[in-house]
């Protein structure tokens, strides 16, 4: 049976613009679903929700008429922006009155009912929502309920409340409903939608919209949001944990030998270090020290524990061999291969040496005078050729031509430490002049420019413009931005695709300091709390986390890479589809990657968390698919 509850024409559409800010970054989303609930009599269930008007208010013949409207915003403002303003906009075709707005405390479905003509409802049928049932079925069985009929609201107080303004349109704004925007892009498993009350304490108020299936697009709803995006700087924050101290008790400050046979095997937290100058980390999570003044190479295990593999904490030269039993002088760069091989610069000895799986040490390049400085080094993948820095120049050793070092960059005055991207299959290295306090990219033929360091001093300036203090490495993060650490300042700059320079994270410079353990690195950034004296050594290790060499005092400090979350649960949704949970870190975005096939992986839909676990319904019709959490910068 086909009920007529009044007869409205609903036909007079007036137009509607949407406006644009020149502030920040606007998003216009259309509705995903729209519906209208009609109060029928006890024995009538009564739909639209594929129609194409949307009614508020009661009519003449007293039905009261609510609408509720939901909009996808995940996914549509990048995760972790700042949404500054938030506007529904409805375009009216007939009628006049206020209308509240109200947050819905429950999921409910859209329904394929369309009146016809001039109804504004008919029978439902299954899968709509009615005004006593979220989802309608003639089978009992398979009715959900709404607690409260007519919707169940999520608080009492209005979102907003408007009435209809120029142009036709009733916008909905303000500093509630805004947040309420904020609230659902950040949990979108909480996003139920609103609904929409007119005046039903007035017979005859019945206020006709034009719904997301009206016949013009333009006039359809929409949510427009402007938004500050975070900077790529704030994103690389949120993919890091919480910094931590693996190694050095921060005690001496001279440069000289203060090892101890009691510390070999004990914990690395109470060995004294001599003045580190690098340190790298191998996939199995053990890190390797240059402990250059004690004339050894050190090994922080995952368990804590530290460890001598190669030097006999004296300096000198007495061959190659046993890497154990014999003499080292004034080890500076070190490089690790994927199979666990370690090279370093035996500055003091002027050589490049490896260290094999089998704790032998190997001469690989000697220089014939000597090597200055040689913080930097690299190795090639098949090791057949490698760099190392000396003093004024690169040098390059290759092993078809193992007897002849050739200069491979020059102009520098005092080269620091050196890092290569070659994922791309054209060499860029980063290279740093200590004296100059500059970094240069140096290309595959040897020439160089400056990238990092000028006469300006000042925050958010371009790379090439700012003073950099004392300089000692710069290192790729993987995204094509890098990270400069200072000695002079004890600071961490970063360099982004913008070539602006940016603190990411703060020193003092002098002193003996060491703080922020515990603290997340989005923490540190935010509060600008000074971690650390010196920066000697920056780098990434192979999961992805920032391995720190600092103090003349010498600490090895890690900010872990935020952990790839395991799914703990996938479910059924009561609302139909899938929820999934997993554990989580507040104001973290995880992606969820699904894949029909387990290769090939694509990214689905992301959420940022609020709370220790985040939990998300995947309303898709494909049941037949794989999810995968991931974390990116």
């Amino acid at each position: 049976m086909i009920v007529l509850l009044r007869s409205l024409l609903c036909s007079m559409v007036l137009a509607g613009t949407v406006a644009q800010s020149s502030l920040g970054e606007t998003v216009v989303i259309p509705a995903q679903f729209d519906a209208t609930l009609i109060a029928g009599s006890a024995a009538q269930e009564l739909a639209n929700g594929a129609g194409e008007f949307l009614f508020v208010g009661v009519d003449t013949g007293s039905a009261i008429a609510r609408s509720v409207m939901r909009f996808a915003v995940d996914g549509a403002v990048p995760a972790g922006s700042r949404i500054t303003s938030a506007q529904l906009r409805l375009t009216v075709a007939l009628g006049v009155g206020n209308a509240a707005l109200f947050p819905l405390a429950a999921s409910w479905n859209e329904g394929p009912t369309a009146p016809a003509g001039k109804l504004i409802a008919e029978d439902a049928r299954r899968g709509d929502v009615t005004w006593r049932h979220r989802f309608f079925s003639l089978d009992e069985e398979e009715r959900t309920p709404w607690e409260e009929p007519g919707g169940d609201l999520a608080a009492q107080n209005a979102l907003a409340v408007a009435q209809s303004g120029p142009n036709g349109t009733y916008v909905f704004g303000g500093q509630s409903f805004m947040l309420e925007v904020q609230r659902v892009a950040a949990r979108p498993d909480l996003n139920f939608g609103w609904i929409l009350l007119g005046n039903e304490g007035a017979a005859n108020s019945l206020v006709c919209f034009v719904s997301r299936e009206g016949q013009d697009p333009d006039l359809r709803p929409v949510l427009v949001i402007e938004y500050e995006p975070l900077s790529s700087l704030e994103r690389l924050t949120l993919s890091f944990d919480q910094l931590e101290t693996i190694g050095g008790a921060g005690v001496e400050l001279e440069r000289q030998d203060y090892w101890k046979p009691r510390m070999e095997g004990k914990t690395a937290l109470e060995a004294e270090l001599s003045r580190p100058n690098a340190s790298a980390a191998d996939r199995r999570g053990s890190v390797f020290v240059a402990d250059t003044y004690a004339h050894a190479i050190r090994r922080i295990d995952p368990d804590g524990s530290i460890h001598t593999v190669a030097g006999m904490n004296d300096a000198g030269f007495d061959g190659d061999g046993p890497a154990l039993e014999r003499l080292l002088d004034q080890p500076m760069g070190i490089f690790l291969l994927k199979d666990g091989t370690v090279y370093i610069t035996d500055q003091g000895n002027g050589r490049v040496r490896k260290i094999d799986a089998e704790g032998m040490l190997t001469t690989v390049a000697t220089a014939p005078d000597g090597i200055v400085g040689g913080r930097g080094l690299w190795v090639s993948k098949d090791e057949s050729e490698l760099v190392y820095g000396d003093g004024r120049v690169i040098r390059r050793w290759r092993r078809d031509q193992p007897d002849a070092i050739e200069t491979f960059a020059s102009g520098f005055r005092n080269v620091g430490h050196l890092d290569v991207d070659d994922s791309g299959g054209e060499i860029r290295m980063l290279a740093v002049d200590m004296e100059r306090e500059q970094v240069y990219l140096v290309s595959a033929d040897g020439s160089k420019r400056v990238v990092a360091g000028g006469d300006r001093f000042g925050l958010d300036l371009p790379a090439v413009d700012t003073r950099l203090s004392e300089p000692r490495a710069a290192r790729w993060l993987g995204d094509g931005s890098y990270v400069i650490g200072t000695k002079g300042g004890g600071r961490i700059w970063h360099v982004g695709s913008d070539a602006i320079a940016r603190i990411l994270l703060e020193g003092t410079g002098a002193g003996n300091v060491r703080n922020g353990d515990g603290a997340t690195l989005a923490e540190l950034y935010a509060s600008k709390t000074a971690i650390m004296s010196q920066c000697y050594d920056v780098r990434l290790t192979p999961d992805g986390s920032l391995l720190l060499t600092t103090n003349d005092s010498g600490f090895i400090r890690v900010l872990r890479k935020h952990p790839t979350p395991a799914i703990l649960a996938i479910q059924p949704a009561a609302s139909g589809g899938v929820r999934l949970t997993w554990p989580a870190r507040p104001a973290v975005t995880y992606v969820i990657e699904t894949s029909p096939d387990l290769q090939s992986w694509v990214r689905s839909f992301s959420v940022t968390a609020t709370g220790q676990t985040v939990s998300y319904t995947d309303v898709s019709e494909d049941l037949l698919r794989h999810y995968r959490v991931r974390v990116y910068p």
